[in-house]
């Protein structure tokens, strides 16, 4: 004990590195279920033993087919960065991996996204030059075209920077970027080397599109559209009040806004356009390093650990101030971010926002508070 320094917080946060916050949240909810299942039974989570994580991954058959594999990478994922004591033996036992591969097995076919076409593409470029169209539409349509260009995922777009337009006299040349950190990025080598991205000046329709795109970003951003050291998404998140945050959109926001954008273009019956139309996705490994995180799926169902943290984590304790016990909280549908309501008619939030049918009213109220509107909740840190 007379090398170890610092609490344990700092330990955990020193193991994991540079981890990214979706990879933690991807581990940590089906662990978190785990204990729960364990409390709820009276019985020891940890060390993990087989024939109790047998029974816990025997109950999960009513979950989404992906899950117990999902629940078998977070124990990998943990064991690699922290040791965790008896994953060797959940790993080698026949039945646990065998039944996790029945359950797999029974998912639902993966259904490529249909790409784009040649009038929805020229369509976006529409967006893009179109000066009725508002700031947002405008800059959502470029960072959909810029990343079809580059060859991006969506992920991989949000973290290009360092933008520069290079053009002949002849109009044709290229804007030149690079990625901060990509899926592809595995090794700690590859974590601290750009990705150099080129794309190329070529328009569908009949005007060159990515010029009038950086100027809208340089209006929007400022000098930090393209600083290297005040990072701005390529695509952030708006916010209700007409500006912008410095955070990612979310892919599932983004889904839908592209979708919004290519509406009336005669997008074909079945499945619909995503964001993954730009690529083709990409199954995940169980290896023991196993990292990657959930920044390009679509459709994510947190209820399951939304529930697990309420029940495992206690109670949420705030260092400031707490909201009065009138407060009325709601829960934004897909982006999960709990919002204070501002009057007793229920119409409008704190930050500003207004009610509406994508938010639930929380009852009970939560016990564990995250993610929490910055505005809603300012001052009162979690």
């Amino acid at each position: 004990m007379e090398f170890a320094r610092g609490g344990l917080l700092e330990s955990v946060k020193d193991s994991l590195g540079t981890k990214a916050s979706s990879t933690l949240h991807a581990r940590a909810g089906p662990i978190l279920q785990y204990i729960q299942f364990c409390e709820d039974r009276g019985l020891q989570a940890f060390p993990l033993i087989e024939p109790v994580v047998y029974d816990y991954v025997k109950s999960c058959e009513t979950k989404a087919a992906t899950y117990a594999r999902s629940f078998l990478l977070a124990l990998s994922f943990t064991n690699f960065h922290f040791g965790l004591t008896g994953t060797l033996s959940i790993m080698s036992s026949g039945r646990i991996r065998g039944l996790a591969n029945t359950m797999y097995s029974k998912k639902r076919n993966l259904t490529q996204r249909p790409p784009l076409s040649v009038d929805q593409i020229e369509h976006l470029e529409n967006i893009v030059l179109d000066g009725r169209r508002t700031e947002f539409d405008r800059l959502a349509g470029g960072f959909f075209l810029f990343i079809l260009m580059g060859r991006l995922r969506f992920s991989d777009g949000q973290q290009v920077c360092q933008l520069k337009l290079d053009q002949q006299p002849d109009g044709f040349g290229f804007v030149e970027a690079v990625a901060a950190k990509t899926k592809t990025s595995v090794s700690l080598e590859r974590k601290t080397r750009h990705l150099p991205v080129a794309v190329p000046l070529m328009a569908f329709g009949a005007k060159q599109w990515l010029p009038t795109w950086l100027e809208l970003r340089k209006k929007a951003f400022g000098d930090a559209s393209n600083s290297k050291e005040e990072f701005i998404p390529l695509l952030p998140s708006p916010t209700a009040n007409g500006s912008w945050t410095k955070m990612p959109l979310t892919v599932t926001l983004g889904a839908n806004w592209l979708r919004s954008l290519l509406q009336g273009t005669g997008e074909q019956q079945g499945t619909p356009i995503g964001t993954h139309s730009y690529e083709v996705a990409e199954e995940e490994e169980l290896s023991e390093s196993s990292s990657s995180g959930s920044e390009n799926e679509e459709e994510v169902h947190p209820e399951g650990e939304e529930l697990a943290c309420e029940k495992v984590l206690g109670k949420w304790q705030p260092l400031a101030e707490p909201p009065s016990e009138e407060s009325v909280f709601v829960r934004h549908r897909i982006s999960r971010c709990i919002h204070i309501m501002a009057d007793e008619a229920g119409l409008e939030f704190v930050c500003g926002r207004k009610m509406s049918a994508s938010y639930d009213v929380l009852e009970p109220k939560p016990s564990f508070c995250h993610p929490a509107c910055q505005l809603c909740f300012k001052d009162r840190a979690t």
